[in-house]
């Protein structure tokens, strides 16, 4: 079950334990090294095959306790920021009955016009990027306080587009601080991203950022980002019950057919196409 990281410590200089103790009253830290992100115990993230998907809308605590404070768990009331409204939606998907997966990236559904073949990673960043925009309008944001704060290594151009989009970022539910040479200290994340590695996920956002993003405004870049590396990977086997539950989900959404990214979340074979491949028609 996903768990926020642990890290193996190493030997420090006196500037590091510096750094450390001044914030280990009240919170403690963990060191992520940039050098040495594997050193975390995580669950799949971008690029792996192996693990478990959990289906969207479970919320339960990592190890399956409830949350016993607000410090592990709490709903942060996030005034919303000033920006243009929610697209209307492009397009309502009909009901579709799942059948099954092909090659740990497909989802393969039947619908009132033919087959579909739906893209696993790409619909639920899609699902994710819609959470994530409705809390955000609503003012009412999901965020997951971290016990152990995570300090991330960062380089002087993330550095440098992190001061750029802070505010952007605390309203999406992240909490970070200055952490002195080149770190910052990371407090709270949005709490569709718990689990996930927080340090690796958190360079990839900045230097997507960096690169221009792929919304229309730099929140919205961050929304795009912060969707994609919080959504299952390509590889990820589910189960039936899973993917009923994604598409479902997927269906409720505004734009189902594309990603944030705006790459495509499905392909359709109509009846006839179908026809016409087995030279039926």
């Amino acid at each position: 079950d996903q768990q926020i990281p642990q890290v193996n410590y190493s030997p420090m200089s006196n500037e590091t334990a510096q750094r450390r103790m001044a914030l280990a009253n009240p919170d403690r830290v963990s060191h992520a090294r940039q050098s040495d992100p594997s050193a975390n115990l995580r669950p799949p993230d971008a690029g792996t095959t192996a693990g478990r998907y959990e289906p969207p809308q479970l919320q339960h605590h990592p190890d399956g306790r409830q949350p016993s404070s607000d410090s592990e768990l709490a709903t942060t009331q996030i005034p919303p920021h000033e920006r243009e409204s929610v697209p209307e939606p492009e397009r309502v998907l009909p009901v579709l009955r799942v059948l099954g997966q092909v090659g740990g990236n497909y989802i393969i559904a039947e619908g009132p016009e033919g087959m579909y073949l739906i893209d696993q990673h790409a619909a639920h960043e899609r699902v994710m990027y819609e959470k994530l925009l409705a809390q955000y309008h609503s003012g009412n944001l999901d965020q997951q306080r971290l016990l152990d704060a995570v300090v991330v290594d960062l380089t002087p151009d993330q550095l440098g587009t992190l001061e750029s989009c802070r505010n952007d970022l605390l309203g999406l539910g992240f909490d970070v601080e200055d952490f002195g040479s080149g770190a910052v200290a990371v407090r709270a994340i949005p709490a569709i991203m718990r689990g996930r590695n927080i340090e690796d996920n958190l360079r990839l956002i900045l230097d997507e950022i960096a690169s221009g993003g792929r919304g229309d405004s730099m929140f919205d870049s961050l929304v795009i980002s912060a969707a994609c590396h919080s959504s299952i990977r390509s590889g990820q086997t589910l189960t039936l019950p899973e993917m009923r539950e994604l598409i479902v989900q997927l269906e409720r959404c505004s734009s189902p057919r594309a990603c944030g990214h705006g790459r495509p979340t499905m392909l359709l074979m109509s009846q006839d196409e179908l026809a016409r491949q087995f030279e039926r028609r």
